[in-house]
């Protein structure tokens, strides 16, 4: 309950917000080029389950409301930010051309998870496979961009991607790249059965969770 002394608690705290300088935040961009070890690939599964387990929330109530309460509007933001900018989650992979005018590709575009959220209700443990299964940001080179962007036979793989999109156009990972992504790939597999046979239900679980 939300008394009336924790209320003028809180009003007093955005006075004093007010008053005082913000709290300023600096980018950890250089953690998510560190993953090369263990450790660091145990801290990413522990983000992904996070994420996972808000993804679940948000999925049922989503589907208790449905579109009469929030429209197209929460499956855009599930994919298009709250899955996109959730932090620290990206193992890095590449092309090996990646070094000429890189940008950052999604080999299972975000959308993909999208009408995942909208089709069905998914468990947290359900989202954490399909989180480490299919999330992959691929650093590649522009004009590798432009190879899944251009219609061949009436066909472009920039939108709608069936899983041979990179052989047919060309793009070939990093041999590295590819063995740190599958010794992340091998150890996120034991959080699986741990997650299956837990009640990840909602984030008041989060601590319950946390190892």
């Amino acid at each position: 309950m939300l008394t009336s002394e924790r209320k003028q608690e809180l009003d007093e705290r955005r006075k004093r917000w007010g008053r005082d300088n913000p709290i300023r935040l600096y980018s950890q961009k250089d953690l998510q080029c560190r993953y090369h070890s263990v450790a660091e690939h145990r801290q990413t599964i522990a983000r992904l389950r996070d994420l996972a387990v808000f993804l679940a929330y948000l999925g049922a109530l989503y589907h208790a409301h449905g579109a009469s309460l929030y429209g197209n509007d929460l499956p855009k933001f599930v994919a298009g930010t709250f899955i996109r900018f959730w932090p620290l989650k990206d193992i890095p992979l590449s092309s090996t051309k990646a070094e000429c005018a890189p940008t950052v590709d999604h080999d299972v575009p975000l959308s993909f998870f999208r009408d995942m959220f909208m089709q069905e209700r998914l468990s947290a443990c359900e989202w954490l496979y399909l989180l480490v299964s299919f999330y992959k940001a691929v650093t590649i080179a522009k004009f590798e961009d432009g190879f899944l962007s251009e219609r061949r036979d009436g066909v472009s793989y920039k939108q709608n991607r069936p899983t041979s999109a990179y052989q047919k156009r060309g793009i070939v990972l990093s041999t590295q790249s590819v063995q740190g992504y599958e010794q992340f790939q091998c150890l996120a597999e034991k959080y699986l059965d741990e997650c299956a046979n837990a009640n990840y239900t909602c984030p008041r679980c989060l601590l319950a969770i946390r190892k």
